[in-house]
């Protein structure tokens, strides 16, 4: 239910009503880069630290108070250094999606506060080598969800989300946190 939900919310958020007038359409192109912090990696919570992640998307309005934005994001996550057997190993995941950014303050307004929500396509890569959790899902490629909050500001932004992806066994979910850059 959650993910008809956030998909109505997405597709009818791009939705421009007066689309018989004619409207100009600008770009914005975003990169931002942050920190990762995992909420369940299919693995007890204490075996991977906080990792990072690079996105770089290009967002198109499509109204005035909405932009949808195509993206490509890279998550990576070391193992807990209480884990000396397994140092050096790595949990990855390489996502491809879009995202809708709806406006809820003034469209003239410097500072802008954004709504997100999103779907896509995520890549799980782990390193599995001297792992054995019977529970984890290797190398799966799967549908995810995300909702969360951008803050622009003129050149820069900061944004933090929740994002879901719909592993084998259960859901993983990480909170990416980060700062970017408009150009």
């Amino acid at each position: 239910m959650n993910k008809f939900i956030i998909i109505i919310v997405f597709v009818f958020g791009t939705v421009n009503p007066t689309s018989a007038q004619k409207q100009e359409i600008s770009s914005t192109g975003y990169f931002n880069i942050g920190a990762s912090i995992p909420s369940s990696l299919n693995v007890p919570n204490n075996l991977y630290k906080t990792g990072f992640h690079g996105i770089f998307g290009i967002g198109f309005n499509t109204r005035p108070s909405t932009q949808l934005v195509g993206k490509i994001e890279y998550h990576t996550f070391s193992l807990n250094k209480r884990t000396p057997s397994r140092k050096g190993k790595r949990f990855s995941v390489l996502m491809f999606g879009g995202l809708t950014k709806l406006d809820l303050g003034v469209p003239s307004a410097s500072t802008k506060l954004f709504i997100i929500t999103g779907i896509g396509m995520a890549k799980t890569l782990w390193d599995r080598t001297n792992i054995n959790y019977p529970y984890i899902s290797y190398n799966e490629t799967k549908f995810y969800y995300e909702l969360g909050g951008d803050i622009d500001f003129k050149s820069f932004f900061f944004m933090a989300r929740y994002v879901s992806i719909g592993t084998s066994d259960s859901p993983t979910r990480i909170f990416p946190i980060s700062l970017g850059i408009k150009f």
